[in-house]
């Protein structure tokens, strides 16, 4: 059977992994090679062979001008969704060109896929999109790197410190303020004036342009627990396995998520999950994760529940890498290829039309 032809705009294959949007991209792009025929393109290029059956593109960076009907990948839309919470976290501008390339792309799109419920219900309430034309494939994890298997979590962080001390794992940019660093750091300092031993442990590099006060704020020590906060900067994949895999809990308290990658992947190595109850989160853990209102309070709360009922703790170990098994990029992979045939059958039984960029 002849194989799909699928085309991307060249920069896809050229993403740096260790951000979210990289990572899927390159986890599913290397699986959709295997699947179809996949290649590199410039959108107004004039092909001598023959033109693709489809084009995949992202959706948060503008239409293409092209004959053949077309994918993107839409990450969320949480503005449409929880627009006062999205005006306050994100810088205004930003914000507006974001949305207006979003929308501009998605005037143009045939088909979208989303990587959860949640960002879909932002995209059929917001724009009136065909339901069926706006398909959820969730975001996957790599089972051999991110397993339970994994050590040297521990090592680490007690080179850090300077001390053998249980740790509570945040793995993220920490300077955005949606994933909402603050309030776990709040959340462990009560903890230790509960007389709990752990430290906050954060993985993750920066996103550029942080001022030294914001620097500041990621590394300052707990109120009454000194050397209690190692930040380690962007970690590779294996040191981040071991660091989820020997975590006494991980927590991602988001304010905003459209899927919540690190969460996934701590699930997959049997680390006890903590995450907020906001955007995808719940949606992501399942009931192989706790779920709590993003505030210092209740991630407290939920973290002692974790960190003090050993048996507790060994039933999420156990229930993460369950849920993480049903999630792997080969399933995301065949699951955006489902999407990219519909699209070309679809496009086939049409006239064709030009997408203006």
């Amino acid at each position: 059977m002849r194989k799909l032809y699928v085309a991307v705009p060249a920069d896809r294959l050229r993403m740096d992994p260790h951000t979210g949007a990289g990572r899927v991209w390159e986890s599913v792009l290397a699986r959709l090679r295997e699947l179809t025929r996949l290649r590199p393109l410039a959108p107004r290029r004039r092909l001598r062979a023959r033109s693709p059956d489809v084009w995949l593109i992202p959706g948060h960076e503008g239409p293409v001008k092209v004959a053949e009907p077309v994918v993107a990948l839409v990450h969320g839309a949480a503005w449409a969704l929880e627009s006062a919470a999205v005006r306050e976290l994100v810088p205004p501008e930003y914000l507006r060109r974001f949305v207006a390339v979003t929308e501009a792309t998605l005037g143009t799109t045939d088909w979208a896929i989303v990587p959860s419920e949640y960002a879909r219900r932002g995209l059929l309430e917001a724009y009136g999109l065909p339901a069926e034309r706006v398909v959820t494939v969730p975001h996957g994890v790599d089972l051999g790197v991110f397993n339970p298997g994994r050590r040297g979590g521990r090592a680490t962080v007690a080179q850090a410190l300077g001390a053998q001390r249980p740790y509570v794992l945040f793995a993220s940019i920490p300077s955005i303020r949606q994933k909402n660093l603050s309030a776990l750091r709040e959340a462990v300092a009560m903890l230790a004036a509960r007389g709990l031993p752990h430290a906050l442990v954060i993985a993750g590099g920066l996103a550029g342009g942080e001022s030294a006060e914001e620097l500041a704020a990621i590394t300052a020590e707990l109120p009454g627990a000194p050397g209690r906060v190692a930040w380690l900067g962007q970690v590779d994949d294996l040191a981040l396995a071991g660091l989820m895999a020997e975590a006494d809990a991980f927590c991602l308290p988001s304010l905003l998520e459209s899927f919540g990658l690190t969460a996934l992947e701590a699930l997959a190595c049997g680390a006890p999950v903590v995450v907020s109850d906001r955007g995808a989160l719940p949606e992501v853990v399942g009931d192989a994760g706790m779920v709590a209102e993003p505030d210092p309070e209740a991630l407290a709360g939920a973290l002692e529940r974790v960190l003090g009922d050993a048996e507790l703790a060994r039933e999420l170990r156990a229930a993460g890498p369950k849920r993480a098994a049903d999630m792997s990029w080969e399933r995301t992979a065949g699951g955006w290829l489902t999407v990219l045939q519909r699209a070309a059958r679809a496009s086939a039984h049409s006239e064709p039309s030009t997408r203006e960029a």
